[in-house]
């Protein structure tokens, strides 16, 4: 799997790993759930995600009171439809390129 040294995100931009909604049983065997209500609880939920990149000009603007807000690694909130879908062709996955200010939190450690 790629590490999140591998990626770059530029300007005021953050590159998250969304959160997987998919549901597998205890044998491996990936149970749809796209009917379900579980699943829209989840996709409804998709919106949270993990830091693979925070851009160099990420959080300078003073409505940030000079704070960072998220550092590579955090698990954050941010806003649903917000910014653009990357797809990693190497990964099979589609990773989310947003502004800073669409993170509405981050995850306490």
């Amino acid at each position: 799997m790629k590490i999140a040294e591998e990626y770059e995100a530029s300007g005021h931009r953050v590159l998250i790993r969304p959160e997987s909604v998919e549901t597998v049983s205890e044998g491996g065997i990936v149970i749809e759930l796209e009917s379900s209500d579980t699943y829209k609880r989840k996709q409804h939920a998709s919106q949270v995600g993990t830091v693979l990149a925070v851009g160099e000009g990420a959080y300078l603007d003073p409505s940030f009171y000079g704070i960072r807000w998220c550092e590579v690694g955090d698990t954050v909130r941010y806003a649903k439809h917000s910014g653009s879908l990357i797809y990693d062709e190497d990964l099979d996955e589609t990773l989310h390129l947003v502004n800073d200010e669409d993170i509405h939190m981050r995850k306490v450690k």
